[in-house]
């Protein structure tokens, strides 16, 4: 799968939402709307990790919350 249309996946759902998501959540979400194309939740993991404007918030259950990130900030 592409990591360009996988990282717009994942900026578009969460800018629809204004409080961190976890990389389950965002996965269900893409899923829901991609249900032919939807990428494992590893590809996201590791979208979310590696690319600068997501930014990890804190932990709820041990897992990751990730918001966007400005540019300025």
């Amino acid at each position: 799968m592409g990591k360009k249309r996988i990282i717009t996946w994942i900026e578009q759902t969460m800018e629809g939402r204004g409080e961190p998501m976890t990389s389950n959540e965002i996965m269900k979400i893409i899923s829901d709307k991609h249900p032919k194309h939807s990428p494992s939740t590893q590809e996201i993991s590791q979208r979310l990790t590696r690319n600068k404007q997501f930014v990890r918030m804190g932990y709820i259950r041990k897992k990751a919350l990730w918001g966007l990130g400005g540019a300025n900030e």
